[in-house]
């Protein structure tokens, strides 16, 4: 029978929560749109926050709930997710937002915050600066020193951004035309390449769970559990509101159905029970379910169950109730008949390591631009690989002929099957689509100490052979920057090489154990492997090892590297390892780096004080280079509660340290 699906979103506590515990002229009226010459930019979600968007970014149907940004003549103005304009006014309220942790992440507490240090002394009220362009004078000087902090910067976009602002505070005015931006030291530190950030989340949902895939459009990791339930989690919360309450990622979201059981398709992007030529009432299941780029639809793979016997065929078939189809993510289960429900969702400030107000979930904004459903009717698809730059998915089917499998191309849209084919050379093969989907590496992982079939590069489009590598001993591999792959030899040693049919060994490492698996970020330059007993973080351009993290517990079941973290998913825990986006004042990054596997890290290390002490000294016990330790000796931490005899007792600690010259305490949720 079909199956639908229940949607709830969680939050990836990359920070957990820090809470504010302690700190020491009117021109509200607004011009006609058609004065702000900004205007008429397009307007992009940035989820994030690199300061562009990305070719995936813009394919997100709606800009509701992400941060947004537009780039006006090289100034990058940007609004958070809240905010429903984008302006010079909002670009100063989000970086406030930002990297301020005395404001909790609060567009109002923020307001507050530069309407005393910045609006009072320049003449403008911010109350409203979130929800109208403001005056147009200062709106046009703001833009021009915004896009002066952009040329003259030197750090990135949201950081050049930040120390615009501090200097506009500390000279009491919107204009930096005669303030030297470059020459003006900068009160935030980068850490990207220096510091590795772990931190963990216990994710019960993840223990059986049948499929999970990352969206790479806006960083969401979505899951189907065992269940059957569809979960989001949102793996570039940075810049949230959240709650203050250390499991408040657990808080779930639903999506409102109505209870008249017609399967109305009012979930954008269709539902499968609505497809032409579905057969309902048919025995099958759900075994992958893969986002697709504009958030609202996802690529679902159904099969027969194991009482059913499938019915052999290489083509789309007219009708069916199996094979891949393209509809809304959000269908809900069938089982639930409730009226509309109505519930609080939460999510993490993984950027800015603060906490706000626990906010109701907005309505998501209806997608501007329309979306069809559609299915490929087949009993035979296993798994399917997106080619998302490509319009394509790759899939794994099994053929008419019994014990075959081949490699098959569909449209990414209509799911039409293309008439190119791959035969795959054994039953259990390992598939790596290239990070610019313009190949396909093919592993023999069939155990058992018989000849294997040497590694292979085809082409993403028509699936021809490229190159046979010369390498018999490969168990995994991937694509990765300078043209070359990464490989991982069943002797626990890692190899860049050349993708040659003799290739050259460029450089290697030695391993601890056997390899298990391997992943890289979306633009090569970074990987990481898991071992039976590690995790390694390593740089491919530089081919060097980052940082090595031992493993503990339960086994790495998936491995993802996105822009900015490794993440490692284990039976019903999420762990992440952040390696990017690690940059700000020192009070923001304090709460970016305690972590408690900072803690337990600290505690090998032979510490038994669990009082009170400094974070430079922390991070120095644990060999972080002296050079950046000694930059948070000014940060004093007094952990909770106070009678705790080892790490594991830690249950929040207190942060406190210079904000803009003022003593402030903030605490955060371990």
């Amino acid at each position: 029978m079909q199956t639908n699906f229940l949607l709830s979103k969680l939050a990836l506590a990359i920070t957990s929560a820090l809470v504010v515990s302690g700190c020491g002229s009117d021109e509200s009226s607004s011009p006609t749109n058609s004065t702000y010459a900004y205007q008429n930019s397009t307007v992009c979600a940035d989820t994030d926050l690199s300061g562009s968007c990305s070719d995936y970014e813009s394919q997100l149907l709606s800009t509701s709930g992400y941060s947004k940004m537009v780039n006006y003549g090289g100034a990058v103005l940007t609004a958070s997710e809240a905010m429903t304009i984008v302006t010079p006014f909002t670009t100063l309220i989000h970086s406030e937002m930002l990297f301020n942790p005395s404001v909790g992440n609060n567009v109002e507490s923020a307001k507050a915050s530069l309407q005393t240090k910045l609006g009072e002394k320049a003449g403008i009220d911010f109350s409203t600066l979130d929800t109208s362009h403001g005056p147009k004078a200062q709106s046009d000087i703001v833009l021009k020193s915004l896009k002066k902090a952009q040329n003259d910067g030197k750090q990135s976009v949201y950081a050049n951004i930040s120390h615009a602002l501090d200097l506009m505070i500390a000279n009491e005015t919107f204009d930096l035309t005669n303030i030297n931006v470059a020459g003006t030291p900068s009160r935030h530190m980068d850490l990207d390449g220096s510091v590795v950030v772990h931190g963990s989340q216990s994710l019960p949902d993840l223990n059986g769970a049948k499929s999970t895939e990352i969206n790479p459009a806006n960083g969401q990791l979505v899951l189907i559990t065992s269940s059957d339930e569809v979960k989001q989690i949102d793996t570039m919360a940075r810049n949230q509101n959240i709650a203050v309450q250390a499991h408040a990622s657990l808080a779930l979201k639903y999506d409102d159905d109505d209870d008249d059981d017609d399967d109305d398709d009012h979930y954008t992007g269709g539902t499968v029970g609505n497809l032409p030529g579905y057969q309902n009432g048919q025995s099958n299941q759900i075994i992958q379910l893969v986002p697709a780029l504009n958030s609202v639809q996802a690529y679902k793979v159904y099969q027969p169950t194991s009482s059913v016997a499938k019915q052999a065929s290489d083509v789309c078939t007219a009708q069916g109730s199996n094979g891949i189809f393209l509809t809304s993510i959000a269908e809900p289960l069938k089982a639930q008949t409730s009226a509309s429900q109505s519930v609080t969702a939460f999510a993490i400030d993984t950027y800015a390591g603060a906490s706000g107000v626990v906010i109701p979930t907005p309505t998501p904004a209806k997608p501007t631009v329309p979306t069809s459903s559609s299915a490929c009717f087949n009993d035979n698809f296993e798994t399917l690989y997106p080619l998302y730059q490509q319009k394509s998915l790759l899939a794994v089917k099994a053929t008419s002929s019994y014990g075959n499998k081949e490699l098959k191309l569909l449209d990414s849209t209509d799911l039409s099957m293309k008439a190119v084919s791959y035969s795959l050379k054994t039953a259990s093969s390992s598939i790596i689509t290239s990070f610019d989907e313009t190949e396909v590496l093919i592993l023999d992982t069939s155990s058992g100490s018989g000849t294997k079939f040497m590694p292979e590069i085809i082409d993403s489009r028509t699936l021809l052979n490229k190159t046979t590598l010369d390498k018999p001993n490969v168990v995994a591999g991937t694509f990765v920057a300078e043209n070359q792959l990464l490989l991982g030899l069943n002797t626990n040693v890692i190899q860049w090489v050349t993708k040659a049919i003799d290739p050259t060994t460029i450089s290697d490492l030695s391993l601890d154990a056997a390899i298990k698996l391997m992943a890289t970020s979306p633009d090569g330059k970074v990987s990481a492997i898991s071992t039976t007993s590690s995790l390694y973080v390593v740089d491919n351009v530089k081919r060097k090892l980052i940082k090595q993290f031992a493993l503990s517990g339960s086994a790495v079941d998936k491995l993802f590297v996105l822009e900015d973290k490794v993440l490692t998913l284990s039976a019903a825990k999420l762990d992440y390892y952040q390696f990017k986006n690690i940059e700000g004042p020192t009070l923001k990054l304090a709460g970016q780096l305690v972590t408690k596997e900072l803690l337990k890290q600290w505690e090998t290390q032979g510490n038994s004080n669990w009082d009170s002490t400094n974070l430079g000294y922390i991070l120095d016990q644990v060999g972080i280079d002296a050079s950046i330790a000694d930059s948070f000796n000014n940060i004093s931490l007094r952990f909770r509660p106070t009678n705790s005899v080892n790490a594991n007792a830690i249950q929040g600690v207190d942060i406190s340290g210079l904000e803009r010259g003022q003593w402030v305490s903030l605490y955060k949720s371990l």
